[in-house]
């Protein structure tokens, strides 16, 4: 009985870890087109492109 319960415990806590991971990926490529966007926009505004 313990051990049916500590087994759908762990099952929760690795599902929950696994969402967690996604979300520090998804976070990342956020931070990252932040950044080109906002480089993007700084390099407009100089006049580099055209």
């Amino acid at each position: 009985m313990i051990s049916k319960l500590l087994e759908e415990q762990v099952a929760k806590s690795g599902n929950y870890g696994r969402y967690q991971f996604y979300l520090l990926l998804t976070g990342a490529g956020f931070y990252v087109a932040w950044h080109i966007i906002e480089m993007y926009g700084r390099t407009v505004a100089v006049g580099f492109i055209q």
